[in-house]
């Protein structure tokens, strides 16, 4: 290789909006220029026989082409650095000068240096070109020799050794010959070559890496995006059955005992050729969009989890989970990592710590993560937006996809902004091809099936083809027992978990319910404990281990519908439904958490009281959004003078007269908001959060109230100064109660304007009060012995080092097979017994951190296969760094915060302390006499977190997080209409209907098992309208009201013909009755107001009663309680 003195190294510097020339920087035969005039700039490129340049393809050539005085320039050959650098480093950490499609150089905006850049970058590149195999030069050479950004670079080849140029037949011979274990051999590469030259070279320096982390730039995702399509086509569409050296990666046994360690598939059904588990995978595979429908229990997440895995192997790609519940997300996180050894998943959500988040993110960025769990709120995330156009993703899968149906059990509106999403994504990334989508549900009828498959063909012109089992849980019995009062049933539970040793769930529907009970089983001589979705994060988690856990003696759980989801148990012998579900489909799904084992046979009973189905209706009632509060909200944003404005749910709900102590209400507000959209009253797009600050500088309001008090010039007198310390005392109190820390709840709070809390912010900020520092809380665990967390690291960094030791003992290893339970031995005959669970933690670490790509070769003998990827003598120096600083940190954690820790009454071997990463920075480095960073300071307490040295936990946030609304219909008379309300009005008729059918099932059960269970059969397979026909003759206008037929009959009966007709008036929106001493007045109010809570949809706190006095009013209300229940405390 030769580099020549006639090469134009050039850089423009452009206006970001405008695009016009500020500078242009130039080098050629050792001569400088930097000037603005492209006339002398082409002047003083006149002698070049080559261009060279960063970016000059996409950037500066395009610019430069508005004058037309150029065309000389365009004639000679160009070499573009940035196509080359990603050719010729196409892994990690990639090239030093390189960042994204940017020159990574010490000064800014001088196109003078980015030219000098240019050149240090093409003497490199020469470099690694000469390092390749020849076969590999010739590949190159015949790909790009003719491609614009390429060309220029085979000039400064010796003539006498350029490698020779093979058309495509011999091309492909070669490829084949020297790839065959890396690609398909039945990939048709002759039409690679001719259509996707660039693309396929691109595709064979990624394949070619041995490190599966190393990434295609997003540039090239932006600029190529054929290149997921090329890399498919030799990687991925291979259907696994073919003969040659690749086709076994893509076969699902394959995959399944690699990355799971199982030898096949489970089956649901012994007729049925081929599992269901394999049959989606293979879909997936293939890149099919698909709907599947598992029993629970059946292996669902597997399904979605291992395609992902191996198509991310085999391609660098990610796949998206989205899953309503955040707390699911972790726990399968959590499963694959501990149970598997798998590390390539990672979520995003806000229950994670803030170090976390950044981590994930960046495994994300960096291609640790094969797999991202999202939620579909976060999709309205720019960030998220913006993370995904950076990486080739693979299939988007969406979990309890019936949420996405007005038929289903549980629809939510976030849901159906997925469509739009994808479709965004796809644009802003380019791709000509739509992202395949994969849906999963456990339960769904046909009328969901058909609602999910039109949503995709509508939104994405999507085919979802449908794979479902008709197979049934034969190893559960279903019974049900009828109890007519609470003592009745709390002793007709007992009995039944008396009857039976082994895991018992028993739900409800109430949390209430679920402590009170628990609370009385206890007393019954029950090891039991309550679980809901008002517990803290880490008490779920406490609960979930305990009954995972065989040894600890909790039997029993007493939990609402927020229990089971993630809780892999595969012994529970016994389901018991207190309270009946408000759905079969959630009935089916609780039921089903029974006997995941399918050799143990399980029981499941319901306990039934029509009065639950009661409690159904009410909590439905009182939680829908009827069509008036809709109105209500469309009414607000028209406050809002701007067709387009950010406000947050808060705002919004204030605008439209709603109080702001509603319950649920930022939820209810987007559902309201989430409704004229899809009547196309506004658009809602991304939010536009800001963030004022993470971090509490003062350690009290009284140094807080000292700081203000010195600034006293930055505040407008007195009062302004008052109102200062007012606000920032709540805001000390909200952060160490982990209140709400949004400024728009501070303001209503206070009873302020949002942007006079704003001015506050920032002026804390200049004072040193706020900052964004970081503060962090993390359990220290304080209990003597092994659990102290001083205990917990010095075992751990001990293994850890004595590990490395024993694997890698000198640099000439980089690669090393092991058995871990051979490993554990060596490491207690050395002294250190850390356990297999330390063992598997530092491993994880180390695979999480970057330091080594691991494989686990086998499942049953846990043998392992761990290869490093950075240097020998760095890792062994990272490993001491952090044994040092570790001690150090810990140190300093228990000397400075735990005194001032919090103790929290479910935990007595944890306290919780607050710090931020600047002080432990400053303290740490103090003691160590270094100059650590506070990125290193952050990887460190993340490796703390990682091996259970510390938990860590939330984060300060003060943020403001509005929606950004843009009205469409900008006509103020307007009136949202029943037409428009007509979606949700199906859906709440359809959770209405869902109670019937429920209460129906388990009325059946009492009479006749096998009716029963064809019911059920019926309901999932036949269509809709035809199911009520057959089940419901004569009774289908009853099934559509929001209480059972007993209570209605309750609510009418008895009564005279003139005061039915009062009662039943649902029209007249004023009522006056004339009525004498003893004629009923008193019964026909109670009935009437019953009429109006349960069949008229009107709220209890929309509804007001006048009496002549209190004794009348207590008896109203009295009355009102024996009629309908719990609702009656609600209404004034």
């Amino acid at each position: 290789m030769i580099v020549t003195s006639d090469i134009l190294f050039f850089d423009l510097e452009v206006h970001k909006k405008s695009k016009q020339i500020l500078e242009i920087g130039a080098l050629l035969r050792g001569d400088q220029f930097r000037r603005k005039s492209v006339e002398s700039f082409l002047q003083f490129a006149n002698g070049a026989n080559l261009l060279c340049g960063h970016n000059i393809m996409d950037h500066d050539l395009p610019i430069l082409k508005k004058y037309h005085d150029c065309q000389a320039l365009f004639a000679k050959p160009a070499i573009d650095t940035l196509y080359w650098s990603a050719l010729l480093f196409p892994k990690k950490p990639y090239h030093r000068l390189v960042k994204d499609y940017h020159l990574h150089g010490d000064e800014f905006n001088n196109p003078l240096a980015d030219a000098k850049l240019a050149r240090e970058l093409l003497i490199d590149l020469l470099a690694a070109y000469q390092r390749l195999p020849e076969d590999r030069k010739v590949i190159y050479n015949s790909l790009l020799t003719a491609q614009p950004g390429f060309n220029g670079f085979f000039e400064l080849t010796d003539e006498k050794k350029r490698p020779q140029i093979l058309t495509r037949r011999p091309l492909a011979a070669l490829l084949q010959n020297r790839h065959a274990s890396l690609f398909c051999g039945r990939a048709d590469l002759e039409e690679l070559i001719e259509r996707f030259p660039v693309e396929l070279a691109y595709a064979i320096a990624l394949i070619t890496t041995d490190d599966p982390e190393s990434l295609p730039p997003p540039w090239i995702l932006h600029r190529f995006p054929s290149v997921m399509q090329v890399i498919n086509r030799l990687r991925i569409s291979c259907d696994g059955k073919g003969s040659c050296a690749y086709c076994r990666h893509l076969q699902p046994r394959w995959g399944l005992q690699k990355w799971f360690g199982f030898p096949g598939f489970r089956r649901f059904e012994e007729h049925r050729e081929q599992p269901l588990q394999e049959q989606v995978v293979e879909a997936a595979l293939a890149g099919k969009s698909l709907i599947a429908i598992f029993p629970t229990g059946g292996g669902k997440s597997l399904t979605f989890q291992l395609p992902a895995l191996m198509q991310g192997e085999a391609n660098r790609s990610l796949t998206v989970i989205i899953s309503p519940l955040q707390s699911l997300m972790k726990d399968q996180v959590d499963v694959l990592e501990r149970r598997h050894g798998i590390t390539a998943a990672v979520t995003i959500n806000g229950m994670l710590s803030p170090l976390e988040r950044t981590e994930a993110i960046e495994r994300v960025e960096q291609g640790g993560a094969n797999l991202l769990y999202i939620s579909p709120e976060s999709l309205r995330s720019r960030s998220i937006i913006n993370l995904l156009k950076g990486r080739l993703i693979n299939r988007i899968v969406i979990d309890e996809a019936h949420c996405l149906s007005a038929w289903g059990q549980d629809f939510r509106v976030d849901y159906l902004y997925i469509g739009r999403f994808i479709k965004k994504l796809q644009e802003e990334k380019n791709l000509s091809r739509s992202i395949p989508v994969s849906c999963f549900t456990a339960t769904a009828k046909p009328a969901v099936v058909e609602d999910i498959q039109q949503y995709f063909k509508e939104h994405l012109n999507l085919e979802l083809e449908l794979f479902q089992t008709s197979a049934k849980r034969r190893n559960l019995q279903y019974f049900v027992f009828s109890a007519k009062s609470e003592q009745e049933k709390l002793e007709s539970l007992v009995e039944l978990l008396q009857s039976e040793a082994g895991p018992k769930i028993v739900y409800v529907s109430r949390v209430k319910t679920a402590e009170t009970l628990a609370e009385n089983l206890r007393t019954n001589g029950f090891p039991a404990k309550a679980y809901h979705g008002q517990l803290e994060r880490d008490v779920k988690k406490k609960i979930q281990e305990e009954f995972m856990d065989e040894g600890s003696g909790l039997e029993v759980i007493v939990a609402t519908s927020a229990f089971g989801m993630g809780v892999d148990k595969d012994n529970v012998r016994m389901v018991i439904h207190y309270q009946i579900s408000d759905s079969l489909e959630n009935y089916m799904q609780e039921s089903g958490r029974a006997g995941r084992n399918p050799e143990l046979h399980a029981k499941c009973f319901i306990l039934f009281d029509e009065n639950d189905l009661s409690g159904h209706f009410n909590l439905l009632n009182t939680s829908k959004l009827n069509f008036k509060e809709i109105n209500q909200i469309w009414q607000g944003i028209k406050q809002f003078k701007k067709k387009t404005f950010t406000k947050s749910a808060l705002e919004i709900a204030k605008a439209a007269g709603w109080d702001s102590e509603m319950y649920q209400l930022e939820s209810r507000v987007k559902t309201a908001i989430s409704a004229l959209e899809e009547s196309g009253y506004v658009r809602r797009e991304e939010n536009e959060p800001r963030i004022f600050a993470t971090s509490i500088v003062v350690k009290n309001v009284e140094e807080a109230n000292q700081r203000i008090d010195a600034r006293a010039d930055l505040f407008e007198g007195d009062q302004d100064m008052f109102n200062a310390k007012r606000i920032f005392t709540s805001l000390i109190s909200r952060a160490r109660t982990e209140e709400d820390t949004r400024i728009d709840s501070m303001a209503e709070a206070l009873g302020m304007d949002k942007n006079e809390i704003s001015r506050y912010l920032t002026l804390f900020k200049q004072i040193g009060v706020l900052s964004h520092d970081k503060d962090l809380t993390a359990y220290y665990f304080t209990v003597g012995g092994k659990r102290h967390s001083q205990s917990v690291f010095q075992q751990a960094s001990q293994v850890e080092a004595k590990m490395f030791e024993l694997l890698f003992p000198n640099e000439e290893i980089r690669t090393k097979t092991f058995y871990l339970r051979e490993l554990n031995e060596s490491l207690i005959e050395a002294g250190f017994d850390g356990g297999l669970h330390t063992i598997k933690s530092v491993l994880n670490y180390w695979s999480v951190s970057n330091s080594i790509h691991k494989e686990r070769i086998d499942r049953t003998t846990e043998q392992y296969k761990i290869k490093l990827k950075k240097p020998h003598d760095t890792l062994a120096q990272k490993i001491r760094q952090r044994k040092k600083m570790g001690a150090f940190c810990l140190a300093v954690l228990e000397r400075d915060y735990l005194s001032r820790a919090k103790t929290d009454p479910d935990f007595k071997d944890k306290k919780l302390i607050e710090f931020s990463t600047l002080e432990i920075q400053e303290k740490v480095n103090s003691l160590l006499g270094e100059s650590r960073t506070v990125r290193e300071y952050e990887y460190l307490l993340l490796y703390l977190h990682r091996l259970n040295v510390i938990e860590l936990k939330s984060g300060l946030l003060i943020f403001y997080n509005p929606m950004k609304i843009i009205r469409q219909q900008e006509n103020n008379r307007k009136q949202y209409t029943l037409d428009d309300f007509e979606q949700l009005a199906r859906y709440y008729q359809s959770k209405t209907e869902q109670i019937h059918i429920v209460g129906e099932y388990a009325k059946k059960q009492l009479r006749q098992q096998e009716e029963a269970l064809q019911f059920v059969d019926d309901y999932f397979v036949m269509e809709y309208d035809g199911f009520l026909s057959k089940y419901f003759p004569g009774r289908r206008t009853k099934i559509r009201q929001a209480l059972t037929e007993e209570k209605f009959e309750q609510i009418i009966k008895d009564l005279s013909t003139e005061q039915l007709e009062v009662v039943k008036d649902n029209k007249s929106q004023n009522i006056l009755v004339a009525a004498g001493p003893g004629s009923g007045k008193t019964r026909v109010l109670v009935h009437k107001v019953a009429h109006l809570l349960l069949l008229e949809d009107i709220k209890p706190e929309q509804f007001l009663m006048l009496t002549f006095s209190r004794p009348a009013a207590l008896e109203f209300k009295t009355r009102l309680r024996n009629l309908v229940g719990r609702m009656a405390y609600d209404v004034d």
